[in-house]
């Protein structure tokens, strides 16, 4: 068909046929039209074309895969590829309409995206289920732990909005050993930064992930055996 045709006319069994072949021409390294695979994308996206949406989702999906597994925090997210695959199409569905899938003309962009939409949910989860396991590490249990280690401690909300409590953060500021301390605490906590984003932004001072972790963990250990500290969050029960 020639480059100039107009390929939004053709019924979507065409559409889907030439797509799929010109995507074998590409991992060949030939010669390939993505005109057809772009304009599926539209008709799912503007036209809300289910046959259309089912077809880029059955497409793309070994691309999203191998996005997935070679994502640096996949390993630590406690789920399979299958799970992140949806939540990025899910992603892309809900963000885009008619008005926004303007800004996307061509393929090549199209899958930027939806590259971009599979890191955002990765990174995403992981960041949730750090949070709630720090929370869980402080949470009150009123049960004396199975070793006898940690005894009655913790805190009942999540940690994040207990922090936000000035008087708690204060009590918390005194038990840290360093402005080292303070400084990550609050980086990780405050403003949200995974440890691998407060390496990039404060290098300097915090130039190994791997230490950065560990430091975490040691200030979580000292504020969990903190008698004092457990006094002052069980009266807000």
């Amino acid at each position: 068909m020639p480059h100039d045709a107009d390929i939004s006319t053709l019924p979507l069994a065409v559409v889907v046929q030439r797509c799929q072949e010109e995507s074998e021409r590409f991992f060949q390294q030939a010669f390939n039209d993505p005109r057809y695979c772009h304009e599926v994308f539209r008709r799912a996206i503007v036209h809300h074309t289910g046959n259309a949406w089912a077809f880029v989702y059955r497409q793309y999906t070994p691309l999203v895969v191998s996005w997935v597994e070679h994502h640096a925090s996949f390993a630590a997210s406690g789920e399979d590829s299958a799970y992140f695959v949806n939540r990025a199409f899910e992603k892309m569905w809900s963000a885009l309409n008619a008005d926004k899938f303007a800004n996307f003309p061509d393929l090549r962009s199209l899958l930027r995206y939806l590259q971009l939409c599979t890191a955002s949910v990765i990174v995403d989860h992981v960041r949730t289920r750090e949070h709630a396991h720090f929370a869980a590490s402080l949470s009150i249990s009123h049960q004396d732990d199975p070793g006898g280690q940690y005894g009655n401690i913790g805190i009942e909300a999540p940690i994040i909005e207990e922090l936000e409590r000035q008087q708690l953060w204060q009590r918390i500021q005194q038990r840290l050993k360093s402005p080292a301390e303070q400084r990550l605490l609050y980086y990780r906590f405050a403003l949200d930064l995974m440890p691998r984003e407060i390496c990039l932004r404060f290098p300097e001072e915090f130039p190994d992930v791997k230490e950065v972790y560990k430091m975490l963990q040691k200030i979580l250990d000292r504020l969990s055996r903190d008698a004092e500290l457990k006094k002052f969050l069980s009266q807000d029960d």
